[in-house]
């Protein structure tokens, strides 16, 4: 489970286009530029990603804990 700062720059090329297309998809926000998805990605504290780029959950809080919840992009 890799935060995307730590990702290498083809890992973040991916999972910023990978948002993107979901953004599209799921809420229709069409033609987000990649340059400012890599800058909210790497301020989020919460998305998690496998070493390729591709999401695999989000950390969610629960009062003083931490979870880990697979999928859910949004």
């Amino acid at each position: 489970m890799l935060k995307f700062t730590q990702l290498n720059e083809r890992g973040k090329t991916r999972a910023a286009q990978a948002f993107a297309k979901a953004a599209d998809a799921s809420l229709g926000i069409k033609g987000l530029d990649l340059g400012k998805v890599k800058v909210f990605l790497s301020q989020s504290n919460v998305h998690r990603f496998n070493n390729q780029g591709e999401l695999i959950g989000k950390v969610k809080r629960q009062g003083n804990r931490k979870q880990f919840v697979p999928g859910n992009l949004f």
